[in-house]
C-alpha cells in the first residue's frame, strides 16, 4: 500500500556496512621494565565489526626504529621496512578474528625514555585502510607504544682475593672488578671497601684513599 504500483511485492531494502578493527598488543617476554634487549611481542588480532562480512583482509606493520631482529610468525613475511601477512580470504562480523605476531628486540644502547611507537593498518575490500589500536589505553586508534628504561647494573662487580687463606706475615691482594652488565651508562662511580686496617701493615692501596 505505500506504493501507487497494484499488486506490487513489498521490498525491504538492507543496508550493511561492512568494517574492520585491528588491535595491537604487546608483551615483554623478559618481564618487568621494556629495556635495551629485551624481547618484544607484538600481536595484531582483526576483527569484522560492522554488520556485513568483509573479504581479502591485508594485514601490514611498517617496522619503526629501535626493533631488530624481527621474526614474524603466522605466515607473515618481512620486506621494504614492513611485515605483510597472507590475505584472509573473509571474516564475518560475530564469527571471526584472526590474530597474527611477530617477535623484536630492543635495539641496544638506547637512552631511558626513548618510545617505540609501532602502528599496523588493515585493508579489505572497498574499505580505507584501518590503523590499529591499543587496547591498553582508552585512546581510539592509537599506536602501540613502549618507553624504554635504561639502567646501569653493578650487581655482577665482584672482589677476589689471592690467596684465600694466609698465616701472619703473608702477603694477601685483593682486587675489585667493577662491571657493568646494565643497560646504561654507569656514570660517576664510587668504589668503597671497609677494611680491617689494624689486621694489615705496609697496605698498598693501589691508587686508593684510606679514610675512616
Amino acid at each position: 500500500p505505500s506504493t501507487p504500483a497494484p499488486a506490487d511485492p513489498t521490498v525491504v531494502v538492507v543496508d550493511a556496512t561492512p568494517s574492520i578493527e585491528l588491535a595491537k598488543r604487546v608483551e615483554d617476554l623478559n618481564g618487568g621494565d621494556v629495556q635495551a634487549g629485551d624481547r618484544l611481542r607484538y600481536v595484531l588480532t582483526v576483527t569484522a565489526d560492522g554488520d556485513a562480512p568483509v573479504s581479502e583482509v591485508l594485514v601490514r606493520d611498517p617496522l619503526p626504529e629501535g626493533l631488530e631482529n624481527v621474526i614474524p610468525a603466522d605466515g607473515g613475511v618481512v620486506a621494504g621496512g614492513e611485515i605483510a601477512w597472507p590475505l584472509i580470504p573473509r571474516l564475518v562480523p560475530g564469527e571471526d578474528d584472526v590474530s597474527v605476531q611477530f617477535e623484536a628486540t630492543v635495539t641496544a644502547g638506547l637512552p631511558t625514555g626513548t618510545i617505540i611507537a609501532n602502528q599496523g593498518n588493515a585493508v579489505a575490500v572497498g574499505l580505507a585502510p584501518t590503523p590499529s589500536d591499543d587496547p591498553a589505553t582508552a585512546a581510539p586508534g592509537d599506536p602501540t607504544r613502549v618507553t624504554v628504561v635504561s639502567r646501569p647494573d653493578l650487581s655482577t662487580s665482584a672482589k677476589i682475593v689471592e690467596p684465600t687463606e694466609a698465616r701472619p706475615g703473608d702477603q694477601v691482594a685483593w682486587q675489585i672488578v667493577v662491571a657493568n652488565t646494565g643497560t646504561d651508562d654507569a656514570v660517576n662511580v664510587v668504589v668503597r671497601d671497609p677494611f680491617p686496617v689494624d689486621a694489615f701493615t705496609d697496605l698498598d692501596t693501589g691508587g686508593g684513599r684510606l679514610s675512616g
